[in-house]
């Protein structure tokens, strides 16, 4: 993987687990949630959630979790994602936005996006 990948991989888990400290806040079931030891934990939830492809949910967490013995049901994950409010992927959006967002070169004060001709 090159450096560029691994920098933005980086940010992403960074911000997740940043995130799992807090996780309090981004709890939907008003009851102490994402705080025992689980197979889907604050982390794991939102990594799965973002790597989720095509298939079935009961392949991909198979696949995530490589088949592993003992690996979650599909029920966990829907227990576990019920308890996730929509604020915990805004929020993660908006901080990777910040972590890689880069000002922007300008040319003659303007942001130049595309040239046409000469």
């Amino acid at each position: 993987m090159n450096t560029h990948a691994n920098e933005l991989k980086n940010c992403l888990l960074k911000i997740i687990d940043e995130m799992a400290l807090s996780s309090d806040i981004f709890n939907l079931s008003g009851k102490p949630a994402f705080c025992r030891k689980s197979k889907f934990n604050f982390s794991t939830l939102i990594q799965f959630i973002l790597s989720f492809g095509s298939n079935s949910l009961g392949h991909e967490i198979g696949e995530f979790f490589e088949y592993r013995k003992g690996f979650p049901t599909v029920s966990a994950f829907v227990q576990q994602r019920k308890k996730l409010s929509y604020t915990a992927l805004e929020h993660l959006f908006y901080r990777f936005n910040e972590c890689t967002f880069k000002k922007p070169v300008l040319y003659k004060n303007y942001r130049l996006l595309a040239i046409d001709g000469r």
